[in-house]
């Protein structure tokens, strides 16, 4: 078994949402992947090609590099590549991005936790005595400082791999955020040093009896449906990240067979035939769309949320002051009638919806007389 960073801090907010994606193998909706996402991974394309290029910014070949080459592969629009191409300018000239002597980058290692489990990974940038990693967020609000990034599971791991892998003789390891925040376009580096014996507590401590409970789960060979006998709740989990995936099935309203089909349906859709849309159609991936491209009534996701909150006597800022679970539960309420209201139509499910949208996208599948598509439009 092969496991995570990332998958070791889901196992600890919640065993069963890990159990579900990485032992059920319960597929993501590719509808999920935020913009914010999107852009995070294409400034991290933009600082990778950069790293990698000589002092002189020269790749192999001698031609000089260009950071941004990549960039049109992620469909972002002007406003996102703008943010992008400012963010890294300022990293640059603040010294937060530098090309150190003896760099290595997006560095991946695999080690040995415990017997039949092995830990993988990809560290940023690493140099000696020090490891790098770069954080994209919307503001500082959530960024580690000193304090938390010294216990941070992720780097104390890149650090436990350094130290197995590299530095063996190595007395203390240098962890590194440089962060990233496109909301003010905001640089900063937060960095703390941690001993050699700090990182191999942690690991005894932490890292091995969690992947330990991992592996028993994994073996217990529960079948999907009967999830139940997985973990007891975890409902401090339910309502983070913008809300689980899993909570409908948590809460008995789906179960998890529901979500794989449709799911399954979403990233295997039926073929686009251009004909006026007989009920409501909901078009997936259609980022832009030519004028007249499709006949009949069509709307994005946004505005139908909209329409549907105000339908409802509400504005979207009363309903954004309603918990998490009453602003679900109003949605799955008012929606079947809405569809009725709305007849022929297509509505647009566009990437990077926000979790408030993805649930509202979630309850108008179930009334939908089709999703499709929109490759060519």
């Amino acid at each position: 078994m092969i496991v995570s960073a990332s998958q070791i801090k889901t196992f600890r907010r919640c065993p069963r949402l890990w159990w579900f994606e990485k032992v059920c193998k319960v597929p993501e909706d590719p509808d999920s992947r935020s913009r914010s996402l999107v852009m995070g991974s294409a400034f991290h394309d933009v600082v990778e090609r950069w790293l990698k290029a000589d002092d002189n910014g020269l790749g192999p070949d001698g031609e000089s590099v260009d950071p941004f080459a990549g960039l049109p592969e992620f469909g972002l629009d002007d406003e996102e590549e703008e943010k992008i191409r400012r963010l890294f300018g300022i990293g640059v000239s603040e010294g937060a991005l530098l090309r150190w002597p003896g760099r290595q980058i997006e560095e991946t290692f695999t080690i040995p936790v415990i017997p039949g489990v092995a830990l993988t990974g990809v560290i940023d940038l690493r140099r000696p005595g020090e490891i790098q990693d770069h954080k994209t967020m919307k503001n500082f609000r959530y960024s580690l400082n000193e304090e938390r990034l010294a216990k941070d599971m992720q780097m104390l791991i890149y650090a436990k791999a350094t130290l197995l892998l590299h530095e063996p003789e190595a007395t203390e390891i240098t962890v590194r955020h440089n962060q990233f925040a496109f909301e003010k376009g905001e640089v900063r580096v937060v960095q703390a040093t941690v001993s050699a014996e700090e990182i191999e507590e942690f690991w005894q401590t932490e890292v091995v009896p969690t992947v330990q409970d991992m592996k028993v789960l994994a073996d217990s060979n529960i079948p999907e449906g009967e999830w139940l006998k997985t973990h007891a709740e975890f409902p401090q989990a339910c309502s983070k990240y913008g809300g689980c995936r899993f909570l409908f099935v948590c809460s008995g309203q789906e179960h998890p067979t529901e979500l794989r089909k449709r799911v399954e349906k979403k990233m295997n859709p039926e073929p686009v035939v251009k004909s006026s849309p007989v009920g409501l159609v909901l078009l997936h991936g259609a980022t832009f769309l030519k004028k007249g491209s499709l006949p009949g009534r069509q709307m994005t996701v946004s505005d139908a949320f909209r329409l549907l909150i105000e339908k409802a006597g509400n504005t979207l800022e009363e309903y954004a002051k309603k918990d998490a679970f009453a602003r679900r539960d109003l949605v799955k309420q008012l929606v079947p009638e809405f569809v009725e209201s709305l007849g022929d139509c297509w509505i647009l499910v566009r990437p990077g919806l926000d979790p408030d949208e993805k649930n509202f996208v979630s309850a108008l599948a179930a009334h939908a007389s089709a999703e499709v598509v929109g490759y060519g439009l």
